[in-house]
């Protein structure tokens, strides 16, 4: 039964979907409600109706999961940065798990161990990167915050509860000199205006800040100064304005310049210290990034040569070179290799090479011209990897693997094409690095098999 736009229905949930959203449905017909639970029953009013599926908005709760919690927030869930903070922390875990394992079953097709998830200590309060953009309100006030869910809308934030507590400080500061010295926000619909988003990057071990000022080209009339004034603030070691001129969702532009203090910020991970510019890739939740390197580190065991496909700025990488003689860290962003290379030094791994480049172009030449690595380690973005560098693995023989995820879709996909070339999963570790929200990190570990 195909239910009609505006129908007022009640219905049980008996799931949660990959994205954090209520399942139910109605004879065969799947509907998706945000903020309801499993096991609740709920009024739902059809918002909308789809082929295959249809999309519903929360009416009443008629019988609440004995899951359900209070948000913190307060202005959950009109930011879209959270999506199940109505779920305490423990069902969240049970259902990122649920959700990992669903993914290699049904995409995957696949029967291997998942072992239990790895929580966060402190759910609140963990990520070390803000971008928020500039808004005005209808008082003409200066905002600074977040989007709507689905929109461009701004909500005004005073603080996030997720984010690191100095961002508090920096959110207020930055508020008050925008409208002290007059500063033009921009507008998406005119293209005019100077200030964009705030960056704020924090080492979590060090205790330092970056603060970085995302505008247009337009004039920023004693931007100096403003930057001066902002280095007041507790643990700010550098001032930076980032130019983004084009008229994109894109936020961070190729150009960076130095205001005030250093352009970058230092965080220590596992031994390792990394210089983190504005621009730099780097995990947003630092304890869960340990957590996460250290079951890297575990499934990958003892190896002499190992490349590091999708390196990033050198995280894994630098890692990897601490327990070997040489690695290779393959990455297409042209900053992320300066920084992997400035990272390399700063710890002393001058046996760590990084090469520019796409991983299914650079890996293939790398092994076709004998290089021959006893570990692979896969940290490919969303996407997944393209089928030719899973080929080119297979082809070159390499006797273990170790896939990094943030998608248990794409990773249950690489998985089954892996398997298919002779690789047997061994484990697949879910890591919860992102609380409060439906993302899933994953490390799975593979061997080849004889």
């Amino acid at each position: 039964m195909k239910p009609q736009k505006g129908q007022i229905l009640e219905l049980e949930i008996t799931d949660l979907s990959h994205d954090g959203k209520g399942v139910a449905h109605l004879d065969d017909f799947v509907i998706f409600i945000p903020g309801a639970l499993e096991g609740e029953k709920v009024q739902v009013q059809i918002s909308q109706v789809k082929k295959h599926y249809a999309s519903g908005s929360l009416v009443e709760i008629i019988r609440a999961s004995k899951a359900r919690v209070k948000p913190t927030c307060r202005i959950y869930p009109r930011c879209g940065g959270c999506q199940i903070q109505h779920l305490g922390y423990s069902g969240q875990l049970v259902a990122k798990e649920k959700q990992v394992r669903a993914a290699l079953g049904r995409i995957g097709k696949l029967q291997v161990p998942v072992l239990p998830i790895v929580g966060q200590k402190e759910p609140w309060h963990y990520r070390n990167k803000a971008l928020l953009p500039f808004a005005h309100g209808s008082d003409s006030k200066v905002m600074l915050g977040c989007f709507q869910m689905g929109t461009h809308t701004v909500v005004d934030l005073d603080h996030c509860p997720i984010e690191h507590p100095n961002q508090k400080e920096a959110l207020v500061k930055v508020k008050e000199l925008v409208e002290e010295y007059g500063l033009s926000i921009y507008n998406e619909k005119t293209g005019k205006g100077l200030l964009r988003h705030l960056l704020i990057r924090t080492g979590f071990n060090t205790g330092e800040s970056l603060l970085g000022l995302v505008t247009t080209g337009e004039p920023f009339p004693q931007e100096r100064e403003f930057a001066q004034r902002l280095s007041a603030l507790e643990g700010v070691v550098g001032v930076v304005r980032n130019i983004n001129s084009k008229r994109t969702n894109v936020i961070l532009g190729h150009e960076t310049q130095l205001l005030w203090g250093r352009p970058v910020v230092y965080e220590e991970v596992l031994g390792l210290r990394f210089a983190i510019s504005a621009t730099s890739f780097f995990q947003v939740n630092t304890f869960g990034m340990e957590l996460l390197y250290e079951k890297v580190l575990e499934a990958a065991g003892e190896f002499s040569l190992a490349v590091d496909a999708y390196s990033g700025i050198g995280s894994i990488a630098l890692l990897l070179a601490q327990r070997c003689r040489q690695v290779y860290g393959i990455e297409i962003i042209p900053s992320a290799i300066v920084d992997a290379k400035a990272n390399a030094k700063l710890n002393k791994l001058d046996h760590a090479i990084f090469l520019e480049g796409k991983v299914e172009e650079v890996l293939p030449q790398l092994l076709e011209r004998g290089l021959a690595p006893d570990l692979v380690v896969l940290d490919p973005p969303r996407k997944g990897c393209e089928e030719t560098v899973l080929t080119s693995i297979a082809k070159s023989q390499i006797p273990k693997l170790v896939y990094v995820s943030c998608s248990p879709s794409t990773l249950a996909r690489d998985l089954a094409l892996l398997a298919q070339r002779g690789y047997e999963t061994k484990w697949v570790q879910p890591v919860d690095m992102f609380p409060q929200t439906y993302h899933t990190e994953c490390v799975a570990k593979l061997v080849k098999m004889l």
